[in-house]
Formats: structure tokens, C-alpha cells, sequence
């Protein structure tokens, strides 16, 4: 069988036609990763420089300072730089997964626009993107081990299953389509939450323009939030539910990925659990913007 490529027009049967053979695209692309990995850690690392060295000087919050620091001796550094390395990577994959959804829309076009193709299909977006977000969520998982504010359970569960599906998906060539809105678009509003925490770590003065600026992110996030990581998450979910079931019921999934279900019965349990957990944190955003 042949594979469709993204730029050749297909219709009638040829539709159908998606390769079932698949070289592996981690060990292509493991290059691109340690460079990820290595990019990610350099940026901590000049966010912490200028933190602790007192060239940025910003302030913390006294109730993320230490016992016995005074607010002199307190920088945090290792909170600044996790979040500026974390916003850098958040926007990086925000902008990929957005513009591939809404703009060239290649997340739809580059494939046949079937079962098939929206779960065994080809979008080079998404490798991409794929790559950003396993670097993104490895590196993740072990540095918020090392920040007390992001060492907890939801969050290091989290990023393990987003580093599992991504590298899943990566690998076996799989679910490209879905990938694309679950790593890229529904980070959109992680670009707003990310400069609220920041702000919530080091408090801007009040009547300043940041703060407003600061505000405005805050009504930003809860309309995003709510736009692609509730509604826009079901709505896909209902989508990869459908043709998850369906091509593990009729054997398609066996057919196109032999040995490989698994996968798929994997991408289906995180996508679930993902979508609790955000249902859970929206509960959360409505407690805070009810104060």
C-alpha cells in the first residue's frame, strides 16, 4: 500500500490508502530531542542567572520564600526560570498546534479526511509538534520534581502521560490529527496561565500597567480555557472516540498497526483521564473567578 502524502489530491478509494509500515520516528528525530532537551535547560539556566544574580531583581511573594529568608535574600530563581522555560516551550507548541488547526489547516487537509486517516495518517506538523511536546514534558516531569510549588501528584502525572502519548504517537505514527489539537491548540491557553502564575510568584504592584496587562491575561485564559480545553476537547474526543472504537472493533487498527492496539486503547484511557482532569481544574478557575 502507498502512502498519501500530504499535497496529493485524493478521492474515491484512494482515500483509504494510508501505509501501514512505519520506520520509526523517534529514533529519527532523537537528534532533534537531546536538542530540545539541551535548548530547554539553557534557557533555565539564563532565567536563573538573571534572577539570582539580582540583574532582573523581581520580588516574590513572602509565602513562596523559604523560613528564614528575608525578602532581600530571597530570589527564587529556580521558580522564575521554570516558568520562563516552561512559557517558551507552552507558546512554541500553542503556535504550532494553532496554526496547523486554524490557519494552513493541515492538521485536516494533509490527510484523507477518514477513519484512516485521521488516526494512521501522516502530518508532519505533528511530528513536529510531537517532538516539541515529548522534549517539553520529559524535561518537565524531572525538573518539577526539583520546584516544590509543581511537585505534586496531578501535575507529575500530568506531564508523564502527555511525554507517554507523545512519544507514542511520535514513534508509531499515530493519531496525528488528534495529536495536533491535544499538544498544540489546547495549549493556547497555557500562554495566559502562564503569565498569570508568574505574576502570582512575583506580584506586580497594584495600578501598575502590568497588572492590568495581567488582568486582561486572566479574562483571556478563562475564555480560552474554556473554548479548546473543555468544549473544543469534547467535542475532538467524541470524534477520537468514535474512530478509536471503531477501528479496534472492525480490526482496522490491527490491519494498519499490527501488535500495535495497545496504542490506540492507550491514547483513548489518557485522552479520558486528560479530560477529567481539566474538567476538575475548571471547577477550580470558577471557585477563583467568583472571589
Amino acid at each position: 500500500m502507498c502512502r498519501v502524502t500530504p499535497n496529493r489530491p485524493v478521492d474515491g478509494e484512494s482515500k483509504n490508502l494510508i501505509s501501514p509500515v512505519v520506520p520509526s520516528r523517534f529514533k529519527k528525530r532523537k537528534g532533534t530531542i537531546i536538542g530540545a532537551l539541551l535548548s530547554q535547560t539553557v534557557l533555565f539556566g539564563i532565567a536563573y542567572y538573571a534572577q539570582h544574580s539580582g540583574l532582573l531583581n523581581l520580588k516574590p511573594a513572602d509565602e513562596y520564600c523559604p523560613n528564614g529568608q528575608t525578602s532581600s535574600s530571597c530570589t527564587r530563581a529556580d521558580l522564575f526560570a521554570f516558568q520562563i522555560s516552561c512559557g517558551a516551550f507552552l507558546t512554541y507548541t500553542a503556535y504550532i498546534g494553532m496554526t496547523s488547526w486554524h490557519i494552513t489547516k493541515s492538521a485536516h487537509k494533509a490527510i484523507p479526511s477518514t477513519l484512516e486517516g485521521r488516526l494512521f495518517g501522516h502530518i508532519p506538523d505533528a511530528e513536529q509538534l510531537m517532538v516539541i511536546v515529548f522534549s517539553f514534558q520529559f524535561w518537565d516531569l524531572i525538573v518539577s520534581m526539583m520546584i516544590p510549588e509543581h511537585n505534586a501528584f496531578l501535575f507529575l502525572a500530568h506531564h508523564f502521560m502527555a511525554a507517554l502519548i507523545a512519544y507514542f504517537s511520535l514513534e508509531y505514527q499515530y493519531v496525528h490529527h488528534y495529536a495536533i489539537y491535544a499538544g498544540g491548540v489546547s495549549e493556547f491557553s497555557s500562554i495566559f496561565l502562564f503569565l498569570i502564575d508568574l505574576a502570582k510568584y512575583f506580584p506586580p504592584k497594584d495600578d501598575t500597567p502590568f497588572a492590568t496587562f495581567i488582568f486582561v491575561c486572566q479574562v483571556f485564559f478563562f475564555i480560552s480555557f474554556f473554548s479548546y480545553r473543555i468544549i473544543g476537547w469534547l467535542k475532538v474526543s467524541i470524534s477520537l472516540w468514535s474512530d478509536g472504537l471503531s477501528a479496534l472493533k472492525n480490526g482496522t487498527a490491527e490491519q494498519y498497526r499490527p501488535g500495535k492496539s495497545y496504542v490506540l486503547v492507550t491514547f483513548l484511557l489518557v485522552n479520558a483521564l486528560l479530560g477529567s482532569l481539566q474538567v476538575l481544574w475548571s471547577f477550580e478557575i470558577l471557585k477563583a473567578a467568583a472571589k
